[in-house]
């Protein structure tokens, strides 16, 4: 197999998740990665869905793979590519490397493997497989192949040692001394994630590798298999794996969580994309915020860094937060509508008959989101029939009682008022405030913990219209009637 012409052959790049599990940020970054790289090209992103483990993969794990990288922007130039699909592609080359004696059967049981391994083990050695089914003579094969004994396939390695010049990292090389004959196609007739992996490559013509540091090791044995098949290995660049903020690797308590779960919690793409493309990489200057035609005009492999990038849940947040002060409120208001719904705050279908009302209030809230699921702590009070003060609201609430008074004047100063909104609440409230001598802390603390339950929120007359004169003057009725109790 020697793949498609490779002479002069734009960029190819693939991205090849296994779908035992949902893309989390650091597949996302990797994905990115190569997105941007083959844009910057002008080349292809291929997408290779490396489904072979039977058993691990699962039909939810592709769709949430699939949408995570839609919604990221990161479209794919072909129609994905299924390993589970491509049996017969890795049998032809299987049986390729055998007719020229690159590889070869081997007849050990997976039992008499374990048992030589422990002894290994148990002398403190490495176990590496000593190639003595490549020595079985042609007469002992025929009398396997005649009594149908099961075997798998191994790969020789020849002597010497792999080198090459990774973008990223520079010169690396591996002895071939360090691995064995590795096995390439299982005794059931499914390939291993090495020669599956190389195959396609090849097949797929892809011209660029760029993964995780965590490859490396990979590397040598993928570099022999190349050879084998007669073809030329792609360019390799490995990137800096995601840390936690604590050093290591990156654990779900610090960030490790799946792209779906920053979309349900109502981070923006744009944002999360921005991000990613900080995590080891580098525009040359101090620069913190980039659209896609900024990442793809820019982008170079020269700029990735060998140290580990830090995931730092803080500035992914405080970025989000920064992108959704730039949106329309509409724009937002239609975002946030299926929070309210999804919060039964109200039902499906009703955000349109709302949306004046929706968009008043996100123009009073909207600065205060960080992620678009802030919005339904921030004000389901505007939506509840009756509240609950926090704890800090009830001590106020319980110090205004000399006020009670006032608070049944500024009720019927309100009620008579023909037109709800901002400058007339507020004339109200300053005006009795005036006639009763009393400071601001003492009318509008007591207020805003009375119509929310809480100490703070938007500009206190903002709320007050957007929550409505009828539940405005209910809650500062319940408020007296507890006064009175």
């Amino acid at each position: 197999m020697t793949g498609r012409e490779t002479a002069k052959r734009t960029v190819r790049v693939r991205f090849a998740p296994s779908p035992t599990g949902n893309l989390h940020v650091g597949g996302a970054r990797t994905a990115l990665f190569n997105w941007l790289f083959a844009r910057h090209h002008d080349g292809s992103f291929i997408l290779r869905i490396e489904d072979t483990d039977r058993q691990r993969s699962r039909p939810e794990y592709i769709e949430e793979i699939m949408e995570s990288l839609a919604w990221l922007g990161l479209t794919h130039d072909e129609e994905p590519f299924f390993q589970s699909g491509r049996g017969e592609i890795y049998q032809r080359a299987s049986d390729g490397l055998i007719r020229e004696g690159r590889a070869y059967p081997c007849y050990c049981l997976p039992e008499e493997l374990e048992t030589r391994r422990k002894e290994a083990s148990g002398k403190g050695e490495t176990f590496q497989y000593d190639g003595r089914c490549a020595l079985l003579s042609p007469d002992e094969l025929e009398e396997k192949r005649r009594s149908g004994t099961p075997f798998a396939l191994r790969v020789r390695v020849p002597p010497g040692s792999t080198t090459w010049e990774d973008m990223v990292r520079g010169e690396i090389t591996f002895d071939h001394r360090q691995f064995d004959d590795f096995i390439i196609m299982k005794s059931d007739g499914t390939p291993t994630y090495h020669f599956a992996a190389v195959v396609d490559d090849v097949d797929m013509a892809i011209t660029h590798i760029i993964r995780g540091e965590d490859h490396i090791s990979n590397t040598p044995r993928q570099a022999v298999l190349y050879e084998a098949l007669g073809a030329t290995s792609p360019r390799l660049a490995h990137i800096p794996l995601i840390h936690g903020p604590g050093g290591g690797r990156l654990s779900k308590r610090h960030g490790a969580a799946a792209v779906s779960e920053y979309r349900q919690q109502g981070f923006l793409p744009e944002a999360l994309v921005n991000y990613l493309a900080l995590l080891g990489w580098s525009a040359g200057d101090d620069r913190q915020f980039f659209d896609m035609k900024d990442l793809v005009d820019l982008f170079d492999l020269g700029r990735v860094v060998k140290t580990p990038a830090v995931f730092d849940m803080e500035k992914l947040t405080w970025m989000n937060s920064q992108y959704l002060g730039k949106l329309p409120v509409s724009r937002k208001t239609e975002l946030l509508i299926p929070y309210w719904v999804g919060a039964e705050m109200m039902g499906v279908g009703e955000g349109e008959g709302k949306r004046p009302w929706l968009e008043k209030m996100v123009t009073i809230v909207g600065e205060r989101l960080r992620v678009l699921g802030d919005i339904v702590e921030q004000t389901n009070y505007f939506f509840a029939d009756e509240i609950t003060p926090d704890k800090k609201a009830g001590k106020i609430l319980e110090k205004s009682a000399p006020q009670r008074e006032t608070f049944r004047k500024l009720h019927d100063r309100l009620e008579a008022l023909p037109m709800f909104s901002v400058g007339p609440i507020e004339e109200v409230v300053r005006e009795v405030m005036e006639e009763d001598s009393l400071k601001a802390g003492q009318v509008m603390q007591p207020l805003r913990a009375a119509i929310s339950g809480r100490t703070a929120t938007p500009g206190l007359f903002e709320c007050m219209e957007v929550l409505g004169k009828e539940k405005t003057l209910e809650r500062i009725r319940v408020f007296l009637l507890e006064e009175n109790a």
